[in-house]
């Protein structure tokens, strides 16, 4: 009986340590110096939970999305991208040719046990290209 809580002990100690590095929490989003005039994508928040998150705009507007881990498929891998649930809705034909070669837009960061990460913002279907960066910053 005690070696059972003892080997229930140093798994569930073994699982929480590997969990160590996970985001959780509130982040706020500030964007490099160079995309400062992107308004419209600079000021929220990003809600980490789990498996998903929630970006709250200050217009009141949320979006919902998940979180892939890299390390699911890459070993010791903290690379993560987070990609918007829901369609995009196309403006006319040629965005939606744009839109079906570049894919969803997603936001790319590694997880580290710091308060802040940096990140980018790139393209599911052209990861070279890097829409904007920043910072995400822990609150409090």
């Amino acid at each position: 009986m005690k070696l059972t809580v003892y080997l229930v002990l140093l798994t569930v100690l073994l699982l929480n340590q590997s969990d160590n590095y996970r985001v959780n929490g509130n982040y706020k989003v500030i964007l490099d110096t160079e995309f400062a005039s992107d308004v419209q994508n600079s000021n929220y928040i990003i809600t980490f939970s789990d498996s998903t998150y929630i970006k709250s705009f200050k217009s009141g507007k949320r979006v919902t999305g998940k979180i892939s881990r890299l390390s699911n498929y890459i070993k010791d891998s903290k690379t993560v991208h987070l990609s918007d649930n829901g369609g995009y809705t196309p403006q006319g034909h040629l965005d939606g040719l744009i839109h079906n070669s570049f894919g969803n837009t997603q936001i790319e960061f590694e997880e580290s046990g710091n308060d802040t990460l940096e990140f980018r913002t790139t393209y599911s279907g052209n990861l070279h290209i890097t829409v904007n960066q920043g910072k995400l910053v822990k609150l409090k």
